[in-house]
């Protein structure tokens, strides 16, 4: 059985379906059964669901005010922000 610091970070990998299928079902039966491990799987779902939703309303213009930011400076919070979530 995975250790739950194992699962953590394979699920905040990015490369969570490139793992060989055998590793995805242990994770995945990790997580079924770790209660600790599950929330934190949902915590990291709903981060990204927040940040594409964030990223979404950025693009439409529907976010309040002018930031000041330039295009490089937002793109390098994007990609910070990005890294920092896996």
């Amino acid at each position: 059985m995975l250790r739950c610091k194992q699962v953590a970070n394979a699920l905040a990998d990015d490369n969570f379906f490139r793992l060989p299928r055998s590793k995805q079902i242990g994770i995945r039966m990790h997580v079924a059964l770790c209660v600790v491990c599950r929330r934190f799987h949902n915590q990291l779902i709903e981060f990204h669901r927040g940040e594409q939703e964030l990223l979404r309303r950025e693009e439409a213009g529907e976010l309040c005010g002018n930031s000041g930011l330039s295009p490089e400076a937002k793109a390098r919070i994007r990609a910070s922000l990005q890294k920092a979530a896996r």
